[in-house]
């Protein structure tokens, strides 16, 4: 199934939100981190409704109580992360509103997605439809996060490698429910990665090269999603696993693409599909790779990996993401622990 993408209107450049506050409905509410007001309050202040400060937690009841909350405004601006740019979404949604989006790094694809990742209790679902008047990417704005906040967008683009596999063996076991393997959809994915890897040493760097080539592959795949009919297998594997039983097992959230990362290290081995390739990826990108530098410990990662069985079956019972993959058949041993133990507490 070739599909044809639709994509949101994307916009690189410098010094964007002060065209921002010229252009947008008036007036807006600016949905941010209380971390990032400070570096664009001057550029947004002018026709401010109000700002909302999006908080750690972003349960269902949480933000549906905000959103009677807010003031009458004439348009929603998402600046910062995914959680940010996610509420501002579900605000945009929720209030029918227009929406700006302005990620402040590319640490993740929440900018070039409908929906909005909520979570019921512990659970993520992905819900709504926000479509922007337009992403800006601001590379001075970008270029002010830490390396490691830009390096982990990688995630949710290098997650086709292992989303494709996985795709591919469900079809195969006749586990694939109502998404059968699709090889042109599947090449499409694998096209846009192939981009990513061609320039992996700018997006290391963090050069405007580098953030406009992670920038553009989450702008593509967020189209590919929406117009495969929001297939999920190709970008969403046993990796995205990894990263939903952590959370499980200790009752925490994390930084989505560094973690989603850490699960595609361990879902290459798994399938032997070319580990050390993605891991030398996902090291010259510069995504931390150690738990010091993730607020982990080794006995919290082990656990996670020792109970990936148990969390694949839950997933397949209860048909939610990563849904069936080589989390349901392969066999976790003590020999891919202590490999998995010198990657994750050695740099």
């Amino acid at each position: 199934m070739k599909t044809i993408p639709r994509r949101f209107n994307l916009v690189f450049g410098e010094n964007l939100l002060k065209e921002l506050n010229d252009t947008a409905h008036r007036p807006y509410i600016v949905v941010t981190m209380k971390d990032i007001w400070p570096m664009v309050k001057d550029d947004l202040s002018e026709h401010l409704a109000q700002v909302y400060f999006v908080k750690e937690n972003t349960n269902s009841d949480i933000l549906a109580n905000a959103v009677n909350e807010l003031p009458k405004a004439e348009c929603i601006i998402g600046v910062g992360g995914g959680r940010a740019i996610d509420v501002a979404k579900f605000f945009a949604w929720r209030k029918r509103l227009p929406l700006f989006s302005v990620p402040t790094s590319t640490s993740v694809n929440a900018a070039f997605t409908h929906r909005t990742g909520v979570r019921f209790n512990r659970t993520v679902k992905y819900i709504g439809w926000a479509v922007p008047e337009a992403v800006y990417v601001d590379f001075g704005l970008v270029a002010k996060a830490p390396r490691w906040m830009n390096s982990q967008g990688i995630g949710d683009i290098f997650c086709g490698h292992t989303g494709n596999y996985d795709w591919k063996l469900a079809t195969k076991r006749g586990k694939a429910d109502h998404w059968p393997y699709d090889e042109e959809l599947a090449a499409e994915v694998q096209e846009v990665m192939e981009d990513v890897y061609a320039n992996i040493e700018e997006v290391g760097k963090v050069s405007k090269k580098g953030i406009e080539t992670v920038m553009r592959a989450h702008w593509k795949f967020g189209a590919l999603y929406h117009e495969s009919g929001w297939i999920p297998r190709p970008i969403e594997g046993s990796e995205h696993g990894f990263y939903y039983n952590l959370e499980r097992v200790t009752g925490r959230e994390f930084q989505h693409g560094e973690i989603v990362c850490w699960g595609i290290i361990i879902s290459t081995l798994l399938q032997d599909n070319e580990p050390e390739k993605m891991e030398n990826y996902i090291r010259k990108a510069g995504v931390r790779l150690t738990c010091s530098e993730v607020g982990l410990s080794w006995e919290e990662v082990e656990k996670t990996i020792r109970t990936l069985s148990e969390y694949a079956q839950i997933a397949v019972d209860k048909k939610i993401p990563p849904h069936y993959t080589i989390l349901n058949e392969a066999t976790i041993d003590d020999s891919l622990i202590k490999l998995l133990n010198k990657k994750f507490t050695s740099k």
